[in-house]
């Protein structure tokens, strides 16, 4: 596998961790995120991608998907599928591999 591929999944693995692990990036990003999209997207997106139109955090966070990487392979983003909103979560790497932080973009 890749080294790009190796942090897509990281980068997808830790925001669907955040949850479990109610971690820093759970209550300053993660959560946040789903709670102003929850609100902006209609419960329409919500029913056809999960099946009711208010779903939970966890049914939510089964949505993210990788969008795109930045040019220096250190930032990739995040979002739902269908490009149902302009708002992603960004995970960045340091040439490590390892995460060194998460945000929400635009």
């Amino acid at each position: 596998m890749s080294q790009i591929e190796l942090r897509k999944q990281s980068g997808l693995q830790a925001i669907k961790g955040s949850y479990e692990a109610e971690n820093a990036y759970w209550v300053d990003v993660v959560r946040p995120f789903i709670t102003a999209r929850k609100t902006e997207i209609p419960g329409s997106y919500w029913e056809n991608e999960t099946g009711t139109p208010s779903p939970s955090y966890s049914d939510i966070l089964e949505l993210f998907m990788f969008k795109t990487y930045g040019n220096n392979e250190l930032s990739f983003d995040y979002t739902f599928p269908a490009n149902v909103t302009p708002y992603v979560i960004r995970v960045t790497f340091n040439t490590s591999d390892q995460i060194t932080g998460m945000v929400s973009a635009s």
